[in-house]
């Protein structure tokens, strides 16, 4: 039994949950922030006083440090993730002493959160078919390699095709502006000053990134996912483990929604998947 792993199991997926929201809210702050300088030069709010460009500022000031805050959250929530997951595998229990140490670090209402998502428990949540120890873990972590590789498509591909219809908008906007006769040179060169610095920049490069950081994210679980299913010896398990932690961290957040919504096909995936485990 591993009662103190299972709290454990709580925080990261509680946290995980906070990391996702501080990056929805400030997502929506860059949306607000270009919104907000469109409409100023297309000259639906009033600029004359300078509290347009101040506004945009703060909204944008007050993105990057809830991203910052979302990053420390998100290093809790993986360290509460490698702790839980190896604990159950090993049935090696958490000591108190690391468990308030992560009690005091966990950030609000992460345990609220975490109490409406679906598999509330280790053993729910990972369904192990391996007794504990070291074939535990390897089954462990391929599961969490395969949910990761196949997530992170998903996501890419909604991702990618929100960038092309950013980028088509886009254009559509710089050509109606060059075949506009009645638009002034003043506003012509507001407008595209505005879709280059405000639009490409902020929202469609940042789409760009986002959809090649799930590419990389899938190329890399799949190899090593595809490592642990040959259920490797100890000195290579304990490498792919550290890749996987590693990789895992540098992949992006999926949010929770695609998670719900594909979650009982792919865990009928995984059960075919993880039969090499029984042979």
């Amino acid at each position: 039994m591993t009662p103190n792993a299972e709290v454990v199991h709580q925080y990261f997926r509680g946290a995980s949950e906070v990391t996702k929201k501080l990056r929805f809210v400030a997502l929506f702050g860059d949306l607000a922030a270009a919104t907000i300088a469109v409409l100023g030069v297309w000259g639906f709010i009033a600029t004359k006083s300078g509290w347009l460009p101040l506004l945009t500022l703060l909204i944008a000031t007050i993105g990057i440090g809830l991203r910052t805050y979302a990053s420390s959250v998100r290093s809790f929530a993986l360290s509460c993730r490698k702790s839980s997951i190896r604990a159950f595998a090993l049935d090696e229990d958490l000591d108190p002493i690391a468990l308030t140490n992560l009690q005091e670090q966990l950030p609000p209402l992460a345990l609220w959160f975490a109490k409406k998502l679906p598999a509330s428990n280790l053993e729910e949540y990972y369904e192990p078919t391996v007794a504990v120890g070291t074939g535990r873990l390897c089954e462990l972590y391929a599961h969490s390699a395969f949910y990761t590789r196949r997530l992170a498509r998903i996501y890419g591909f909604t991702v990618t095709a929100s960038a092309v219809l950013v980028f088509v908008a886009s254009f559509a906007m710089l050509y109606h502006l060059a075949m506009d006769d009645g638009i002034t040179k003043n506003v012509r060169e507001a407008v595209v000053a505005t879709i280059c610095s405000t639009i490409f920049v902020l929202i469609f490069a940042r789409l760009v990134q986002l959809a090649f950081a799930c590419l990389n994210s899938v190329k890399s679980m799949r190899r090593i996912e595809n490592e642990l299913l040959k259920k490797p010896k100890a000195n290579a398990l304990r490498e792919l483990v550290d890749e996987y932690d590693i990789e895992r961290a540098s992949s992006p957040d999926v949010p929770t929604a695609i998670y719900k919504l594909r979650r009982n096909y792919l865990q009928r995936q995984w059960h075919i998947r993880r039969t090499v485990f029984t042979k």
